[in-house]
């Protein structure tokens, strides 16, 4: 949000279609964020009764201020530089943390692992839904028209069934350690879970609920690895059956293994 460009929009807004209007979604959404830092500096300066200072933007070169060099911790695989940045802006690839190999999954896990083929993983992280039951009903009924199995990580609704051999309700597992045994990942589009899938080299879906999320399921359609987004108020057995299908085909498949191998390759750290 602090790196405006006029390749794609400020990530709360849509595609404008035009370079123009794109810059300036970042350009306004910048302006509006020093305007209230300030103002709300002012207020914690009155109250404390601090003399007046001048609130320098770390954004803006005000000697003997110096540019703060931003760091984009994402994969250029995901979103390449942007031609009108400045050299102070960085794509660094992702931060991820170290495997941690003594990871011990429960036994109901390692089991439903084991007992079958992989399977589909559904998480949609701490988004919670009104309309939570109906979803799950969806997720049940289009797995089981295409055949698969399903995990599904239940912390995001406090939604919980009784599981069965072709689902297994947990209400959680270390991403990194779960997501390379499953072939296809289903989500709401939250930039980490994004980067999850996209390390893990398999197919997603993406259901955004809201915020930043639609920004982040375009990007990774834009790059092959999942169908069109389907947005969680639109969602029904016959749009997720049909994206199921395509996600399952060869060519996102593919495509989900050459990213992922990139990515793995990269040390957003160093």
């Amino acid at each position: 949000m602090f790196t405006p460009t006029g390749d794609y929009p400020n990530i709360s807004l849509p595609n404008l279609g035009n370079r123009f209007l794109n810059r300036l979604t970042h350009t306004a959404s910048l302006k509006i964020t020093e305007l209230t830092s300030f103002l709300g500096f002012e207020q914690v300066r009155r109250r404390a009764g601090l003399p007046k200072r001048k609130l320098y933007s770390p954004f803006k070169g005000s000697p003997p201020h110096l540019r703060t060099p931003i760091l984009c911790a994402w994969s250029p695989s995901l979103i390449p530089p942007s031609s009108d940045w400045n050299p102070r802006v960085h794509v660094t690839g992702y931060y991820f943390f170290t495997y941690e190999s003594s990871y011990a999954p429960p036994k109901i896990l390692k089991d439903f692992l084991e007992k079958g083929k992989p399977p589909i993983c559904i998480s949609f992280g701490s988004m919670v839904n009104k309309n939570s039951t109906k979803i799950t009903e969806i997720i049940h009924e289009s797995l089981e028209k295409t055949n698969n199995r399903g995990i599904i990580l239940s912390g995001w609704g406090s939604i919980g069934r009784e599981s069965t051999s072709d689902f297994l309700y947990i209400e959680s597992a270390p991403h990194d350690w779960l997501l390379p045994k499953c072939k296809m990942l289903i989500h709401h589009g939250g930039a980490g879970t994004i980067s999850a899938g996209l390390h893990a080299g398999i197919p997603q879906m993406v259901v955004p609920f809201m915020a930043d999320q639609p920004f982040w399921g375009s990007r990774v359609c834009a790059i092959g690895v999942v169908p069109k987004p389907v947005r969680v108020h639109q969602l029904s057995v016959g749009k997720m059956v049909s994206a199921v299908a395509e996600a399952e085909s060869k060519i996102i498949l593919e495509r989900a293994q050459v990213i992922g191998q990139d990515i793995r390759g990269e040390d957003g750290v160093m």
